[in-house]
């Protein structure tokens, strides 16, 4: 309900803070249509605070570009002109009597349009009404909240990140060590394969040596048996000489015993 209320306290007596003749004319909350806001955000309404309110959007700009002007919120004053760039003055830290907006918004008294020194009084104006509705107690608990909760969502993603970071780093060490017990089964396979074959590779050899070793003595024994036999013929061949010898001798006895000639 306070912005309605500083809204009409605005309208009332913003007035008194315009030149004669001036053609532009401010527009109020709620009335501010959203295109105007969305000109006069872009190009000079900067606000602090997410959470403030434009009361007031005075665009000083040729076809209401939104490029220059001034505009009042629930908590600070905005101006810009064509010459410069956005000047601001909170409502929160303005000093009564002391403050000017001659050299905090730098709107001389040669500005064509606003008369600063009105524009003093209306801030000044607006702070007591503040004060007097406890409206800065107000600010400062809902700012005091504001800056809690954004720390404890700043701690919750800083936790939330640290336990992402936790659960990648024990994501990365399990699929680690998974590579490394699949290497070590690999080397541990591989080295069995090798033990097998050096093994088979080993029967093979022995049983080559073996078969080459019977094949060896088979060829030996074949050898001895044919020199038996060359041995046995040899005699035969003897005891058939001899045999013969014999027979020619005793047939020349018998011979030379049947000769009548022979005395």
């Amino acid at each position: 309900m306070y912005n309605e209320h500083l809204t009409d306290y605005i309208e009332g007596h913003f007035k008194e803070c315009l030149k004669p003749g001036i053609s532009f004319v401010p527009e109020y909350y709620p009335h501010i249509p959203g295109k105007h806001l969305e000109k006069a955000v872009k190009h000079f309404l900067k606000t602090e605070r997410e959470d403030e309110t434009v009361l007031m959007l005075f665009d000083t700009s040729l076809f209401s570009k939104g490029k220059n002007g001034l505009a009042i919120t629930d908590q600070a004053v905005y101006f810009k002109d064509m010459f410069g760039g956005t000047q601001s003055v909170r409502f929160r830290g303005w000093r009564a009597g002391k403050d000017e907006t001659e050299q905090l918004l730098k709107i001389s008294n040669e500005n064509p349009m606003i008369l600063s020194p009105f524009l003093d009084k209306l801030i000044a104006e607006i702070c007591t009404i503040k004060t007097y509705e406890g409206l800065f107690e107000q600010e400062d608990a809902e700012m005091k909240a504001a800056e809690e909760k954004a720390a404890e969502e700043a701690k919750a993603a800083e936790e939330k990140a640290a336990e992402e970071k936790a659960a990648e780093e024990a994501k990365i060490a399990e699929e680690k060590a998974a590579k490394e017990k699949a290497a070590e089964e690999a080397r541990a396979a591989e080295e069995a394969a090798e033990e097998q074959a050096a093994g088979e590779t080993a029967a093979e050899t022995k049983a080559a040596d073996a078969k080459v070793a019977e094949e060896k003595k088979s060829d030996e024994d074949d050898e001895d048996d044919e020199d038996d036999d060359d041995d046995d013929d040899d005699d035969d061949d003897d005891d058939e000489s001899g045999g013969s010898l014999a027979l020619q001798l005793l047939g020349a006895v018998i011979s030379v015993a049947s000769d009548p000639t022979y005395e």
